[in-house]
């Protein structure tokens, strides 16, 4: 952090002198690296949206931050790359930025079915909403369901906050589909094999009548 950018955050989110200590500081330039100096001023702006009575400016910096990250997110994620540093950095915003929402739609890879929706809970804990547990709610991941789901999604970013949702019974139908498919394909081959090996017998008989 140069002293330039740590006197800019001092000014911004400081007292009414721009004093802010050093340890703060420190947290807010590492909460908000994803942002160059020359929008900080802007980002500012926007955290005014977040304070109220009894909201700190930290807690208003946090709950900007994640919006913040969220709205640059959803542009980089359409052009492609890689927006996330490192597998935490993105856990601690999936948990937070879709604190309440659905996160993703499963495909190859995810350890999932197509038809599969992961949602984040109100506690930040990752759910599959195609299981309904014994209390009537979405069945919670466990360390390893969920270590497995994010290490996916830090794979193919540009898959977080990606639902598509379709039915299971939808799913089964397409599946049913590609395997009748599948299973009259070689039906078809076989008889064009047949075809052509008939014509070379018809061939091969019409010189042997010469």
């Amino acid at each position: 952090m140069t002293s330039k950018r740590a006197k800019l955050i001092a000014d911004l989110f400081g007292d009414s002198k721009g004093f802010l200590p050093q340890a703060k500081i420190i947290k807010f330039d590492r909460k908000l690296h994803f942002i160059p100096d020359d929008e900080l001023i802007n980002f500012a702006i926007f955290t005014d949206n977040f304070r109220a009575n009894f909201v700190s400016t930290e807690l208003a910096v946090h709950k900007a931050s994640i919006a913040w990250q969220r709205m640059t997110f959803e542009r980089v994620k359409y052009v492609g790359g890689s927006f996330f540093r490192g597998l935490e950095e993105m856990i601690s915003f999936c948990r937070e930025a879709y604190r309440g929402e659905a996160l993703c739609s499963c495909e190859d890879g995810s350890g999932y079915l197509p038809y599969v929706v992961i949602t984040v809970d109100d506690e930040g804990n990752l759910r599959n909403s195609a299981s309904i547990n014994e209390n009537g709610v979405f069945k919670r991941l466990d360390s390893s369901e969920t270590s497995q789901i994010y290490s996916w999604l830090f794979a193919n970013q540009h898959k977080i906050g990606d639902v598509k949702r379709i039915s299971r019974e939808d799913y089964e139908r397409s599946i049913a589909k590609e395997r009748m498919s599948a299973l009259s394909a070689p039906k078809q081959q076989e008889i064009t094999i047949s075809d052509k090996s008939l014509k070379l017998i018809e061939k091969t008989i019409k010189r042997i009548g010469k």
